[in-house]
This record gives C-alpha cells, structure tokens and sequence, in this order.
C-alpha cells in the first residue's frame, strides 16, 4: 500500500515556497534590535518571534548561518545609518541646545510648499534639505557632515531646486517635540529620515543661493513644471479639483491642505493622493499596452516597463511611497523576465531585503508599515474572501453557459466583479485598521464602500492625465481633452469623498490600540487566512477572542488601579484632567480659551481610553480665559456636572456661560470650602471670603489618590496661598500644581517649603516672561528633593498614581518615580 502524501499538512508559506518573504524577518529583527539596542526584554522578544517564526517556515539546517548573518547584517546596517563615525558629524558639532550659526550644503531633493487658509488669507510654508558641507559658528567655519531641514514661512522661491549650492543662517535646533499626545511627533518622523536638526525662517532674506551658471534645471523640476501647465489646458487653474489632480499624478501637495485632505481622511481615500501602487500599476498597465501593440512578447515587455516605472517616479521627485511601489513592481516584472512563476509573497519580500538593506530607517515608517502589511494581507486574505463566493452562490457556478440567457450571464459576471472588487477593499480595509487607527486615530468602516467607487475613478483620472500628458506636444485639443475627463472624474471623487464623510458611522475617532493588540490583530488574521480547514479557522477565532479580551482585562484592570492626572500646556488659563477608577471619579478642571481646543484638547481627548468619561467639571475661575471651551467641549454631550465658586465675578461672559449651562440642562452647583467632592477636598475660598480681584477667589482643590496627595493652587497671589497655609498649618502634600499668575509675581517660597512637595507642576505659557518666572523659582526654592517641571517647555505632563508612588511623564520624554510616603 502507498503511504499517504503528507503535503496537504505542510506549512503553507514554507521556506522553500517563499524563501525572501522568510529572509525578510531575520532582517527585520535585526533593524529593531539595533533601534532598542538598550531594552533586554525586546530584543528577547524579537528575538524569540524570529526563532518561531522560522521555525514553522523549515529552514534547512545549512541556512541557518545565512538567517543569523541577515540579522547581523539589519543591525550593523542600523548602526551604520543611525551612528556617529566623524568627528564633523552635526550632532557632536551642535549638540542638544539650539546654537546661531550658518549652514552651508546641497539642496538634496525638489523643495516642497505648502498652502494653510487662515483668517487672514493663505499662509504658504516651504521646505528644504540641505546636505551640510560646512558649518560657521564663533565666526569660524570648519566642515560639517549631516542633513539640516530648512523651513520657511513663505512661499517657494522660483528656480530653486536640487543640486544647488546654499547657505542658510538662523537657529539651528532639534525639531520640536509634540506638547500634547496625539499630536504629529515631527521630530522622530525626522530623526528616521536621518534628519536630526531644523533651520526656521520668517523668509529667505538669510537663505542664499551660490550662482551657479554651469548647473542647468534639472530634469524632475521642468517636468514638473511642464506637467502642472499641462494639465491646466482647458481648465480652471486655481480650481480645487485641478490642483487636487496635480497631487495625484505628480505628487505636488502644495495645495492639499488640512480642509481639503480631510473629508478624504474621514472616507480613507486619502491613500489615493500619495504616489503609490495605484499610480505605479497605471503606468505599468500603459506601457504593457503599448508593448502588446508593438509585438512585444510578454516576457521581454521587463525591459520597456521597468525604466518607465522608475522614470515617473523620479519625474515625481521620487517619494518615498513611489519608490517602495516601483521596487516591488519591478521585482515582480524581474521574474516576467527571467520567466519565474509569480509569487507575491517572494516578490513582497525581495522588496523589503532591497529596500532595507538601502534605508533601514524605512522600517519605522508609517507609510512603509501601511504598504507593505497592506500588501501582504491583500495576498493572504483576498483569496479567501474570494472564494466565499462559491460557498454563499453554489448553484451560480454550477449553471451552464449555453442554459442560460446572455442577460443571466452577464448578471452573474456583473456579480462575480463586483464580489472581487469588494473582496479587495475589504482585504485592504482589514489590512490596515490597527495601523490607521495607531497613527491616524481613525475607523473608517464607510472606506469599504468608497474605495469601491474613488479607486476606479482615481484610475480612470490618472489614464486621463497620461493622455493629456502624452498627446500635449503633438495633439493640444487631444489633451484638452484628457483635461476635461480627469476634471469631471476628480469633482466626482470630491462630491463621493465629501458626501460619503457625512453619512452617519461613517467613521469613528479612536484611541490607538497597544502594540500588542496590533500583534494579536496581524498573526490572527494571517493564520486564519493559511488555515486549510474551518475547523482551524474556527479555533483560530475563538483564540484570538479569548487572548483580546484578556488582554483587555488586564489593561482594563491596570487602568483600576490607578489615577491618571494630566496637565495640557495651555498658554493662557488651565486644563486637567483626572482619569481615576471609576467614570464618576473622572474630572476636568478649566479648558482654556476655544481656540487651544483643535490644538490642545482634542489631540488628547481622542487618545483617551473609551473608559475615560470627563462629565465633571470644575471652574477654577470666572473669567473667560479659564472656562470658554467648556461650552463647546458639552455641546453635543449628555448632561454634565459642574461645580463653580460661590464668589461673584463680574464676567459678563462667565455670567451668560452658567445661564446657559443650566437652561440646557446641566447640573450647576456651587461649593466652598471645606466641602468636599469625590476626592477632592476644597481649600478655599470659604463662603465669607471676599477678594478683590475676585481673580484671588479661585478654587483650590486638594486630593488623595492611592495615599498620594495632590494640590491644586491655581494662580493665587502670595498672601491668600499664606492665608490657606494659616489655615491648615500642618499640610503637607507630595505634588503642587501652580498657574502661572497674571501679574508674574514672585512665588511665596515660604509657602512651598512648608507643603514640603516632592514635585511642582508649573502650567502656563511658554514666552520668555513665563521661562523666567520659572526660572526664578527654580533658584529660589528647587532642591534635590523637589524635582520642577514646566508645560512650557515639558509639554504635557503626567501624573500616574499608583499604590507604590507617582510616574511623571513629560512629552519631553523626562520621567520621574516618586515614592508613596505613606509607606
């Protein structure tokens, strides 16, 4: 009897089916190795998930010193790009303080605009990177090696472009860090460039260009300026749908501002704007057109497709995002050539080793993660969901072609299309939720029907645009033609993207997952998808709901077990909040002014767990600055709770607020001291107090978590903290939180010794004055023992309370234990 084969119980994926795909992994560890170079439990971590990973994929045993030589190869590779190996390098030259010199380089790429609509008429900023040769500072220049990135609030200068001689003088700095979380973190954007300092111009009277008469236009700047005329021709150029076309064919983002991005963002079609592998595939499609009507045979139409791939690429000044697409297409286009059966999984991976082992700061990405886990998903999951079709329509495939009637047949085409075109967005869509969610704050389950329309319609403006493109030189009212249709379809995309934004659940703002949820989410999906029988996709299922919901519970656990207190860095009033176990225990003291709300407080708001519910509001003050973005922030929500002093203030605006508040509804109670609330015990004022200002009445709060004392000080003057200090002349506390006060008097350093604090949270603004009242303060009272920190310049900063002691977080990225005393 012949044994039974054993192949249908085989790894899927094995080595020998895929073997860069698995290469791909020893590299990639490797590259993260050398990232957290200083982390024992992640490089074990990474190491570990190699180890398995290649494991199930059988590598030989002889492989296994080119697997370890990979890796070895990702770090070294890592600590080549990331380190310090001249004695000129920019950052042993200008260190960590900004310093005022000059830079003198080469224009590296295509400098960029961009276009903000303000009040008061559009605001251009333009940037550049300059490949630094030389450095003066102290009036001496000596040589310099490492890209600055220079930034001008103002609109481009005419013919500047690559391979220019500059120089630039200014404030050379590291890039700011994001003051509030959920914010864009420019700075490690930058820093996995290569990029580690910036140049901020008010304008370009301190930027100079070296005459240079022998250095012609290069060839990417003309197309583009060519091209932008071009596909103006018989149209409306300050139009929003031709500038919206010029950034999808030729990646110039000059005018794709926030407003205009936005409800792309909101539908997730935003992707089809980035020079990607829809713009990649489309001219890859042309050109294998052209090579069939020409008689090329298909196997040497690599040779023709290849250079026209890399072609538009650098004629789009060859981003990053076209790059990655031209170089995965040309290594599936190598094995047309070399006459290899298509494999994408290997074509996916000889892409990410090439990739790599060029730019191995690419990893830490978000566009790099986005496309190639896109990609990847697309490959496992499309062809299960595409079969679905026959299980859910069996009798369909069953018909015969010659019993049925052509309208039933081209029915069921229609049908099977439209099945295959939904399996692909969907493949996507779940492909990229836990990273669009991680980097974007977004759920866009509405993207699962728009893409099914933006794509094509994105495809059918792009063939336009290449029509009006080619046909230009010799046939002009051919590309007007070209113009007119990539027109009509780009305003049809904007109605579809704008409409579709508006419809109710369209999309969700959400907190990012953890990484380990994102891990759970990939290696689900992934063995769900090369799972051969339902039976393994049913237990796959149920352990994958089962390891989620635990690590919830224990997050979740985590979470009630502690305080959270943050302090925003708004410039002028307060804004905390306090996260404490329990929704009822959940505050938030002041806001600010309106305007800090889409800078300051959504940002953070949408990074809040979905257990973080703010109805309850305390009013330190009553005066406009403080409280003016609490009536926005309870506009669209349930009744909230809202405790105010019992002093009258003569705010006109303060007055109608509280009106307001209570004919919509919302609790509005007055409380003094000593009464308390939840936690929090009031300190003042007292019901007889009388203040003038009534600036000096604001509420000071001070509460217990976890033993840990926090008080609330607000901006009061000298005497009334003397006067509370009278009161209670045993208090001692473990963290003080002071606003900066109006007038920047003196802070009472009697009144800090005898609280005795640990730390001393500083908010306020960040101008001079206010760096100087700081600074003060740190002389006077700062010690070994009490340990300073200002929004200022911290950002935000975060208290996280536990029963051992306080962790406090700054968005500097300084942290700080405190103990419990209570211990």
């Amino acid at each position: 009897m012949k044994p039974i084969p054993q192949s249908s119980t085989k790894f899927p994926l094995e080595y020998r089916r895929c073997p860069c795909a698995w290469l791909a992994i020893p590299l990639m560890s490797g590259i993260l190795v050398g990232e957290n170079a200083g982390d024992l439990k992640i490089i074990g971590f990474y190491t570990l998930l190699t180890i398995i990973a290649l494991g199930l994929a059988r590598i030989p045993r002889r492989f296994i010193l080119l697997v370890v030589g990979i890796g070895l190869f990702g770090w070294i590779n890592h600590q080549w790009h990331t380190g310090i190996f001249s004695e000129n390098d920019l950052r042993l030259l200008i260190g960590n303080q900004p310093q005022i010199g000059t830079i003198q380089g080469t224009i590296r790429s295509l400098p960029t605009s961009r276009a903000t609509q303000t009040e008061n008429g559009t605001r251009f900023r333009s940037q550049l990177i300059l490949d630094v040769s030389r450095i003066r500072s102290a009036h001496r220049w000596q040589a310099a090696e490492g890209q600055v990135l220079v930034r001008v609030s103002k609109d481009l200068l005419p013919n500047l472009f690559q391979g220019l001689e500059a120089t630039a003088s200014g404030a050379i700095k590291h890039p700011d860090t994001p003051k509030v979380p959920g914010t864009f973190n420019y700075r490690r954007h930058l820093r996995f460039q290569g990029i580690y300092y910036e140049l901020q111009l008010n304008d370009w009277s301190t930027f100079n260009v070296h005459p240079a008469h022998s250095l012609e236009k290069p060839i990417p700047a003309r197309f583009q300026d060519w091209a932008r005329n071009t596909l103006t021709i018989g149209q409306p150029e300050n139009h929003q749908a031709t500038r919206l076309i010029w950034a999808m064919v030729l990646g110039w983002r000059t005018w794709l501002t926030g407003e205009v991005r936005e409800p792309f963002m909101q539908s997730g079609t935003l992707h089809v704007f980035a020079i990607s592998g829809l713009h990649i595939a489309m001219v890859a499609g042309m050109m294998t057109i052209l090579a069939r009507c020409l008689g090329v045979p298909r196997r040497m139409a690599g040779f023709l497709i290849i250079p026209s791939l890399w072609l538009y690429t650098a004629a789009t000044g060859s981003p990053a995002s076209a790059i990655r697409a031209s170089t995965v297409s040309s290594v599936l286009l190598l094995g047309w050539i070399l006459g290899r059966p298509p494999d994408t999984m290997n074509s996916l991976g000889a892409a990410v080793i090439l990739l790599l082992a060029f730019e191995p700061l690419q990893l830490f990405q978000p566009g790099f993660q986005l496309s190639f886990t896109v990609v990847l998903v697309l490959s496992l999951v499309y062809p299960r969901l595409s079969c679905l079709y026959q299980l859910l329509f069996p009798d369909q495939a069953l018909v015969s072609s010659q019993s049925t009637t052509p309208l039933r047949r081209f029915g069921l085409r229609c049908g099977h299309k439209m099945w295959s075109a939904l399996s692909v967005s969907a493949s996507a869509w779940l492909g990229s939720l836990p990273l669009v969610a991680l980097y974007f704050n977004l759920w866009t389950p509405i993207s699962l029907l728009a893409n099914l329309a933006l794509v094509p319609m994105a495809g059918i403006t792009m063939a336009s645009s290449f029509m009006a493109l080619l046909t230009a030189p010799l046939f002009p009212s051919l590309a007007s033609i070209g113009n007119s249709s990539a027109w009509f379809w780009m305003c049809g995309m904007i109605w579809i993207s704008e409409n579709t934004s508006r419809i109710p659940w369209a999309y969700f703002e959400v907190p990012g997952p953890s990484l380990s949820i994102c891990f759970l989410y990939y290696i689900s999906l992934g063995t769900w998808a090369i799972a051969t029988t339902i039976r393994i996709k049913a237990i796959v299922i149920g352990v994958s709901i089962i390891l989620a919901v635990g690590l919830i519970g224990i997050d979740l656990r985590k979470r009630g077990q502690q305080t959270t207190v943050t302090f925003l860095p708004i410039p002028n009033g307060d804004a905390i909040f306090i996260d404490a176990p329990g929704s009822r225990h959940d505050w938030m003291i002041d806001g600010g002014p309106v305007w800090c709300a889409s800078r300051f407080l959504d940002p953070f708001l949408v990074k809040q767990p979905m257990t973080a519910r703010f109805q309850n509001h305390l009013l330190t003050h009553g005066d406009k600055q403080h409280i003016e973005i609490l009536g926005s922030f309870i506009e669209q929500n349930p009744p909230h709770r809202i405790v105010i002093s019992p002093m009258k203030f003569r705010s006109n605006f303060y007055r109608r607020s509280i009106e307001t508040f209570q004919t919509e509804g919302h609790q509005v109670e007055s409380l003094a001291a000593p009464q308390k609330i939840g936690p929090w015990e009031i300190l003042y004022p007292h019901p007889h107090t009388n203040p003038s200002p009534a600036d000096d009445a604001a509420i000071v709060l001070l509460g217990e978590f976890n033993g840990i004392k926090l008080l609330l000080l607000s901006d009061l003057n000298r005497a009334v903290q003397k006067e509370i200090l009278n009161d209670h002349p045993t208090l001692e506390v473990d963290l003080i939180s002071l606003n900066l006060p109006n007038d920047l008097e003196p802070p009472n350093r009697y009144v800090l010794s005898q609280l005795n604090p640990q730390a001393i949270i500083v908010t306020g603004s960040d101008s001079s004055k206010g760096n100087r009242w700081v600074g003060t303060l740190r002389e006077s009272f700062f010690s070994v023992q009490t340990k300073l920190f200002f929004t200022g310049t911290d950002g935000t900063v975060t208290l996280t309370i536990d029963h051992s002691g306080v962790q406090v977080t700054t968005m500097s990225g300084t942290q700080h234990e405190l103990r419990n005393r209570s211990h």
